[in-house]
């Protein structure tokens, strides 16, 4: 995978759009790759690479704030994953559907890997980078994690609660917003960034 692969659409960044809208950022100018229309929508026939995506992210890091990864990941919503959102509301379990998201994410455009790692006791949703580019890495890692449980949510299941969440970096986040939105500890300066749930066999 190269940094100059146009691989990435819209729908990622559908938390950012919808911020930017609200306080009213200069959208146009902050994405301009996305040919970004007078209402602030992207064009979704659209990719860009990892570059162009990067310069956009640092921009609205910039305005945003640390909090940033949590509002954006917060606001996506299963229609937000594309296709591969619909694939999710189709299978019979939560297990099955996050099983489905993980195997199709690069193609729906993730920034980022997300792996699935089952330990007898606890089972984690890991963020593993694309890319070394530490400039950026916590903005994606907090934004992927939240986009992912705020997914699982929204899925025709029980509802899923995780008992922790480790953040790499993230120092200057606010401890009151993260906890709002993971409903658990949240842990930064981790060694890696994950959410923590404790092992379901039921839902897999």
């Amino acid at each position: 995978l190269s940094v100059q692969d146009a691989i990435f659409p819209a729908h990622p960044f559908g938390g950012l759009f919808s911020l930017g809208r609200e306080k009213h950022w200069r959208l146009s100018e902050m994405f301009p790759a996305f040919a970004v229309d007078e209402r602030g929508q992207p064009s979704a026939a659209i990719r860009v690479n990892y570059l162009q995506a990067r310069e956009s992210l640092l921009l609205a890091r910039h305005l945003g704030g640390a909090d940033l990864g949590i509002l954006s990941g917060s606001r996506k919503a299963i229609a937000d994953l594309g296709e591969m959102g619909q694939g999710m509301v189709a299978q019979a379990t939560l297990g099955k559907a996050m099983a489905f998201g993980l195997e199709y994410q690069l193609i729906a455009g993730s920034m980022l890997q997300l792996a699935l790692e089952v330990g007898a006791q606890s089972t984690s949703l890991v963020s593993h980078a694309l890319f070394d580019d530490r400039e950026v890495q916590d903005f994606l890692d907090v934004d992927h994690l939240a986009t992912a449980l705020n997914a699982a949510r929204q899925l025709p299941c029980p509802a899923i609660r995780a008992e922790r969440v480790e953040l790499r970096g993230n120092r200057h986040l606010s401890a009151s917003v993260a906890q709002a939105f993971f409903a658990c500890p949240v842990v930064v300066g981790a060694d890696v960034s994950r959410i923590v749930f404790a092992t379901d066999r039921k839902s897999v």
